[in-house]
């Protein structure tokens, strides 16, 4: 009681001095703060303390700070223009969008009003940790929230497709055994009208156009074959059409042919010997990387049950509970697992999206393998929407020895094939893949002096919609039953994983979304005896499970693969990237790993009510930011984008009491852009934008006027301007 009553008191008297000058409101503060210590002392009441820390917090959230100006971290130019008292008066109720993480793992977003948030906040178990225990826990590293995969948000968000089925497509009339094609006169016969008008097949073989420098094109090699039953190939790479008695085309198949290349076999032998006499290494073993786009964890459990089961409880994979993409997109994420840095890594090399990915090849680590022996291939499932196709020119020559890239250039423009996206004919898309992925390892089967590294990744599926992930888990399911079954990963280490989580879309747009963006999952399956050989190892690469990991980790891990001494140890805080066969240690954050904050797990929130105008400020202090992503150069072609409205504004836990840490998410006028950033706000009266400013919604259609596409998220072409020319 007696708390109360002094705690009004000093209500009262800082309101009484808020027109007195600065040093009047700090004598009277600190008066009163002397006489409510003294007064604790006496009573010992923690209700008290708890409601004076309340109270001294909310003085602090809604006071003054006046004359603040924006200014950017990493090369981000200072902004000056945004200079907004924050001591206006407030409207009674202000409305946010707000999302919290309520009872463990339940997300709400609901429009509430600024007190119903903090009534909301306080009568809820909020599992984020606060200010003063998030600094008393540092040393443990990692903060990585548990979140439901079937959390009731989600319920009217996420939703179950049914398996992909292409029988009712253009129906494929031939079939491969070993070098020869056959027409498959089994179907032809099934159909009435097949039947009654087949004529012939013939083949024509391609290969890519390397005289096209953006790895887009293909080329006729050799002459038309034809045949009525059946025809060997020597060819890699071949398309068969079909023809009715009216020579119209009824069928049209993309095939391919993975054979041991005689001079390519004599090259790598010796690559091989070389690198085993240098380095000596335990084991070789074969690696099969198989990735599919936009997937977080959590998503991969809902949508993908039957396969995930498979992986553990079949094949015994290791699933890392606690791993955090390393970039926004599908880019810095795949560059960081396969070349274990960031993408300015690759500008350092004299990279730049308008050039080949040809001069820093060497960079990735199909170069690492190929140069120990290793055979290399890769598949990428699309022509343009592939980390090194969007927006940027490819190679022009293959990076890896089998390069499936012409399969995908030539069948995606197939409007016979096409007309179901999912489907090549009446065979699933996906089946390009793993067919591809079966040959290559039964042709190569468990070799331990012929292994190989090969790299693919799936976007077409799930690229716009997570969701749908759910009509192919009976075909991955299949495609890893069948590589149990052929005994063909019994020398391979299997990494099957996700390039992050969701970047938009209605999911994205709720608390859980968020997290699960920045959670992508990651699997490793190591061979059974491989476990029983080496069970300390095993151990570790166990504990790390529980680690703070990113896909830098994975490509440590797979380095030392490549040189195995099957030596454990203790990982350090200092290396930003760890092994998994040395113990991560637990104090580990993000800074460690060269995570950016803006996509860090560990992000604690706390429960602090925040007013309208700081929100209004704040977000128009990253819109400024936005705006400045925009070189004066283009400036002309991109119009310039003004704040629509703030939807969220959650404070974050800060490292320094002199800093205040927020997460913003605003919508933009006129490309209704959804934008999300991380903005410091100092109290030396300076606010920040820290790291990148992500987009949460599609742009596409909106920035076709400029080419670069870490740009392209915040242009919003003016239609009264041409398209950006070359040389601009």
């Amino acid at each position: 009681m007696v708390g109360k009553i002094l705690l009004r008191s000093v209500a009262a008297s800082l309101c009484e001095d808020k027109t007195k000058s600065y040093k009047n409101v700090v004598k009277v503060l600190l008066f009163w703060t002397t006489l409510i210590c003294l007064a604790f002392l006496l009573i010992n009441n923690s209700s008290f303390v708890q409601d004076f820390h309340n109270s001294f917090t909310n003085l602090w959230t809604n006071g003054s700070h006046l004359n603040s100006s924006v200014t950017g971290v990493r090369g981000v130019t200072s902004v000056r223009s945004v200079t907004r008292s924050l001591t206006e008066a407030k409207p009674r109720h202000p409305v946010f969008k707000t999302s919290l993480l309520i009872n463990q793992s339940s997300a709400v977003s609901h429009d509430v009003t600024s007190t119903q948030a903090h009534n909301i906040t306080q009568s809820s178990r909020v599992t984020n940790l606060t200010q003063s225990s998030y600094l008393s826990q540092t040393n443990l590293g990692c903060y990585f929230p548990k979140v439901d995969p079937f959390d009731k948000a989600l319920q009217n968000i996420t939703k179950t497709h049914p398996p992909i089925d292409c029988s009712k497509q253009t129906p494929h009339l031939v079939y491969v055994q070993g070098d020869t094609i056959f027409i498959n006169f089994t179907k032809i016969k099934s159909s009435p009208q097949l039947n009654s008008t087949f004529k012939h097949c013939q083949y024509i073989a391609r290969v890519r156009d390397l005289a096209n420098t953006n790895d887009r094109k293909t080329k006729v090699v050799g002459d038309i074959q034809v045949f009525n039953h059946s025809i060997n190939v020597s060819h890699d790479y071949v398309v068969v059409e079909c023809f009715n008695k009216s020579n119209k085309i009824i069928s049209r198949s993309y095939l391919t042919f993975i054979r041991k290349k005689p001079n390519l076999e004599s090259e790598l032998k010796a690559k091989y010997e070389a690198h085993v006499e240098l380095h000596a290494p335990k084991e070789t073993l074969s690696v099969m990387m198989v990735g599919i786009d936009a997937m977080s964890k959590n998503n991969f459990q809902r949508a993908m049950p039957k396969t995930r089961n498979f992986l553990l409880e079949t094949m015994k994979a290791v699933e890392l509970y606690k791993h955090n993409k390393f970039g926004h997109n599908t880019f810095p994420n795949v560059v960081g697992l396969l070349t274990g840095n960031n993408e300015e890594s690759l500008v350092k090399l004299n990279y730049s999206f308008d050039m080949p990915m040809d001069n820093v090849n060497h960079a990735f680590l199909w170069s690492a393998y190929r140069n120990a022996g290793y055979r290399t291939g890769m598949f990428l499932d699309m022509t343009e929407i592939t980390a090194f196709h969007y927006q940027k020119k490819g190679w022009t020559n293959p990076p890896v020895d089998y390069y499936f890239r012409e399969v995908v250039v030539d069948s995606e423009k197939d409007k016979l094939m096409r007309k179901d996206g999912d489907c090549i004919g009446d065979v699933p898309d996906i089946r390009l893949l793993t067919d591809y992925w079966v040959q290559l390892a039964s042709l190569f089967n468990n070799s331990k002096t012929e292994p190989y590294f090969t790299y693919s990744f799936s976007a077409r599926l799930t690229h716009d919609d997570e969701n749908r992930a759910s009509a192919a888990d009976e075909l991955y399911f299949q495609f890893l039953q069948t590589l149990v079954d052929k005994k063909v990963l019994n020398n391979t280490v299997l990494v099957f994983f996700s390039d992050h989580g969701p970047r938009f879309g209605a999911i994205r747009s709720t608390y859980n979304g968020m997290l699960e963006g920045r959670m992508p999952y990651m699997f490793l399956v190591f061979p059974p005896w491989f476990h029983t050989k080496y069970p300390q190892l095993m151990e570790v690469v166990k504990t790390n499970q529980h680690r703070l990991t990113t896909h830098t980790d994975v490509y440590e891990t797979l380095i030392d693969l490549l040189y195995f001494k099957a030596e454990t140890g203790k990982g350090s805080l200092t290396q930003p990237r760890i092994s998994l066969f040395k113990e991560i240690p637990e104090g580990r954050t993000c800074q460690h790993a060269l995570i950016p904050l803006e996509y860090c797990v560990c992000n604690s929130f706390s429960k602090t009510n925040v007013s309208s105008s700081l929100g209004q400020y704040l977000g128009l202090a990253l819109m400024a930011r936005v705006n400045k992503y925009i070189p004066e150069k283009l400036k002309t072609l991109c119009k310039t984008l003004t704040l629509s409205q703030v939807t969220s504004v959650m404070e974050m836990v800060s490292e320094t009491p002199q800093t205040r840490r927020y997460q913003v998410t605003v919508t933009s006028h006129p490309n209704s852009a959804v934008y999300e950033g991380v903005l410091n706000q100092h109290r030396d009266n300076v606010t920040t934008v820290e790291g990148d400013v992500t987009r949460l919604n599609l742009y596409r259609g909106q920035a076709e006027c400029i080419e670069d596409p870490k740009l392209r998220p915040f242009c919003y072409c003016d239609p009264s301007v041409t398209k950006q020319s070359n040389s601009s």
